[in-house]
C-alpha cells in the first residue's frame, strides 16, 4: 500500500474484500492465482499498518480473498490458495 491517505488503504481493502466476496458466490475457485498473486502482497502490508482501520480491514480482505471461512474449515487454506500465499511472501517473514 503505497498511497500516504489512510482513506485509499481502507477503500483498497473493501474493494478487493467484495470483489473476493462476489467471486466466491459466483465460482467455487473464487479469485483466479494471477489476481491473488497481486492482491495478497498489498494487504499483507496493509496489516502491519499503525491504523487499526486500515490493518482491520485488510485483514478482512485476505480472510475473505483466500476463502478462509468456507463451511466449517475455518482457517484451513487450500493448497492452490497455499501456494499463492506462500510465492507472494519471502520466507524471512512467516
Amino acid at each position: 500500500m503505497k498511497s500516504d491517505s489512510n482513506d485509499v488503504k481502507q477503500l483498497i481493502g473493501n474493494v478487493v474484500e467484495l470483489v473476493s466476496r462476489v467471486a466466491n458466490q459466483t465460482s467455487s475457485d473464487g479469485i483466479d492465482e494471477s489476481t491473488a498473486k497481486v492482491w495478497i502482497p498489498t494487504l499483507i502490508l496493509g496489516t502491519k499498518e499503525k491504523n487499526s482501520a486500515v490493518k482491520a480491514f485488510s485483514e478482512y480482505a485476505l480472510i475473505t480473498l483466500l476463502q478462509l471461512r468456507r463451511s466449517d474449515e475455518v482457517y484451513k487454506v487450500s493448497k492452490p490458495r497455499k501456494s499463492v500465499v506462500c510465492a507472494c511472501v519471502p520466507a524471512s517473514s512467516r
